[in-house]
């Protein structure tokens, strides 16, 4: 029992080679340290060192400049923002909230922050991802429109990105292709989140003027002080203080992005800031499709943005997440929300997606018919042939010489007074055409064509019939029939012609019309050829109305009125049809109604445009008069610099003049203003 115990109480001989082995270790001087962990002692040094160092410019906000360091502790280059020095701490908040929201956000197509702190100079900074030099402006600059689909996929990663903001509660507030970076190869980063909000804080606070009195123009035009934002991108309530902002502000820029991918410019321009904000305030623009033709924008993303950048927020998409799916849904061939389909224009879509099934069902759907009718017909036809050939035969032989008998006198008569005759018949369609072109232009045209047709019988050689006929197939813009019978050059309307050789392929008539958007372009390129010839295009317009069997689209009518005023450069016309409202700018003359003895109807032009209400800004004068007789409700003149009453005019359905408080409005005008409802003046604040 006492070798057990012995062997319990047994003492041990330390070996002290490998506690001198790792104190050795412990007490190594930087030498060796330096040769046992390098990565160690480069991450020490630089914790003991300056982190940040070969500095190198890259640009300068409104509230930061941002340069590229080496970040010696993670070894990597990386954005360093700090506050600029002109900024004292009454900024110090705005820059550090902008890096916490920034932070707070983890999403492949935002921005990341590494890092935030205070430098030794007592000032803010963080660093975050440092990318290409390259923004979604440089992207728009540099790339037509043969590049659309990769700026598209662009901007539907700037939807998801802010889509996920808002989910987090976030507003930006500021978003412009100069804020977003954007590579070659399909890198999208939303940057400078210096104006975001959280949700909560985003309706009427007192954060919304935190300097009051001052109103500063800094880098890329964003205004600090009485308005936050980008004149241009930013949406109508980021103009009015204490206004309530959500999701659907973002929407608004995102809107103005899209329409500066596929134009290359905002939707709201100007030469001066002052310009751009007021028309902001107004909230109308014309649609990108009207005002550039030349980018062939379809009508589904034209309706996506007038959607996204209506006035009123309730209009617009009420998140960024349906935008981009409306957008996804016309990249698959599928009608979008904001169109608005009618069942034609969704089968239409549906069969240029299944185009070879489609094909194949209606050819073959045809061929069935066809062989069907036929096969009917034929038999239906030999059973009458063989009733009626004995009859025929008896009665064709007993008539046959009583009709060349009576021929030879009939052209004998005719002989002398043919051309007399004709010319009749020319005055007639002439005269039949002048007076119900405005009124019933789709009967007058055929029934004039008839009477053309008559009088060239007689006489083929009569000039007047031969232009009458050529002039009754421009109305209809069939000028591929036009240019078979063209007027001699010295005709009175002998420029007609350069009409119809501009656009020799209009094959139009009563039952096949043009798209609204050919006609519209029509206008645009006829004013180009030729500017004189508006009585002409008021007709061509009348006809087309009355030819189609639902006209609701306002872009020729827009078009027509830019070919009377000289183009969009000097008028810009926007219309809503859902609210039936109509938007005017212009910075010369308008006329929305011309005299009959110049040609015209000496009807209102906006009778093209059902318009409820009609909004002018105008810096020449304006005659009231110019609008006798339109249908209109309601009337705002507030931003017109003169305004004048030359006669009586009948305004029907007028129920309110808006003007500004400082504008001259004669009590007699109103007593001269004939209008079937109460007619109201009111007065509010306003830019004249």
């Amino acid at each position: 029992m006492s070798a057990p115990e012995d062997r319990e109480f047994q003492t041990f001989t330390v070996d002290h080679r490998l506690a001198d082995a790792y104190f050795e270790a412990n007490e190594l001087d930087d030498n060796g340290l330096e040769a046992l962990c390098p990565s160690f002692v480069t991450l020490s040094e630089a914790q003991s060192g300056q982190r940040y160092h070969d500095e190198s410019p890259l640009g300068l906000g409104s509230l930061k400049e941002v340069s590229s360091v080496w970040d010696a502790s993670t070894r990597r280059r990386v954005a360093f923002a700090r506050l600029r020095e002109d900024r004292g701490p009454e900024f110090y908040d705005l820059f550090v909230n902008e890096a916490w929201i920034t932070s707070s956000l983890s999403h492949p197509n935002i921005i990341k922050v590494y890092d935030v702190g205070v430098d030794e100079d007592k000032r803010p900074y963080f660093t975050m991802d440092l990318k290409g030099k390259s923004t979604l402006a440089d992207l728009i600059r540099m790339h037509g429109m043969e590049e659309r689909p990769r700026l598209i996929d662009a901007f539907l990663k700037v939807c998801d990105a802010i889509a996920y903001a808002h989910t987090e509660g976030i507003l930006h507030l500021d978003l412009k292709p100069e804020n977003i970076q954007a590579e070659r190869f399909g890198e999208v980063l939303v940057c400078d989140w210096g104006l975001a909000k959280t949700m909560s804080d985003s309706g009427t606070d007192e954060d919304e003027l935190p300097f009051p009195g001052q109103t500063e123009s800094i880098g890329n035009m964003t205004i600090h002080g009485e308005v936050k934002g980008t004149p241009g991108f930013m949406a109508p309530e980021q103009l009015r203080p204490g206004a309530a902002k959500d999701q659907r502000t973002d929407v608004f820029a995102l809107g103005c992005l899209l329409h500066c991918i596929l134009t290359g410019l905002p939707p709201i321009t100007g030469t001066t800031q002052e310009e751009i904000i007021r028309k902001t305030g107004l909230g109308c623009f014309p649609p990108p499709r009207l005002r550039f033709p030349e980018k062939m924008i379809p009508d589904s993303l034209d309706a996506i943005i007038l959607k996204a950048c209506s006035l009123e927020p309730n209009a617009r998409y009420p998140s960024a997440t349906e935008m981009a799916d409306d957008i996804r849904k016309h990249l698959a061939g599928f009608a979008t929300e904001a169109e608005e389909p009618s069942f034609y224009k969704a089968s239409i879509l549906f069969l240029r997606r299944h185009r070879l099934p489609a094909a194949v069902g209606l050819i073959a759907t045809v061929a069935i018919s066809v062989i069907s009718v036929l096969f009917i017909q034929g038999l239906n036809d030999q059973r009458r042939a063989t009733a009626a050939q004995a009859q025929r035969a008896e009665r064709l032989e007993g008539e046959a010489s009583q009709m060349a008998d009576r021929l030879r006198e009939e052209a004998a008569r005719a002989g002398r007074s043919s051309k007399e005759l004709a010319e009749q018949l020319s005055s007639s369609a002439i005269r039949l055409k002048n007076l119900g072109i405005f009124d019933t232009p789709v009967s007058s045209i055929e029934e004039s064509a008839q009477l053309t047709e008559l009088a060239l019988a007689f006489d083929p050689q009569n000039q007047e019939a031969i232009f009458q006929l050529f002039s009754l197939n421009c109305l209809k813009l069939d000028f591929s029939s036009a240019l078979k019978s063209p007027p001699s050059a010295e005709h009175r309307f002998g420029d007609y012609l350069q009409f119809a050789e501009a656009f020799p392929r209009f094959n139009y008539d009563r039952g096949l019309r043009p798209s609204p958007a050919m006609l519209a372009d029509f206008f645009r390129r006829a004013r180009e050829i030729n500017p004189r010839r508006g009585p002409l295009m008021e007709r061509i317009l009348s006809y087309d109305v009355a030819a189609r069997r639902d006209f609701r689209n306002a872009e020729p009518a827009i078009a027509f009125l830019e070919y009377l005023h000289g183009g969009p450069e000097h008028i810009i016309a926007a219309y809503q049809s859902k609210e039936r409202s109509l938007f005017i700018w212009s910075d010369q003359s308008v006329h929305l109604r011309r005299p009959v003895v110049k040609g015209y109807s000496g009807k209102s032009f906006l009778r093209f445009l059902p318009t409820d209400l009609l909004r002018l800004d105008l810096s020449e004068p304006f005659d009231l008069a110019t609008l006798d007789q339109a249908d209109i409700h309601r009337l705002n003149l507030k931003d017109c610099a003169d305004l004048r009453l030359s006669r009586p005019i009948s305004l029907p359905m007028l129920e309110t003049i808006e003007l500004s408080e400082k504008q001259d409005f004669p009590q007699e005008w109103l007593r001269q203003i004939q209008s079937r409802r109460e007619l109201k003046l009111i007065r509010t604040p306003g830019q004249r």
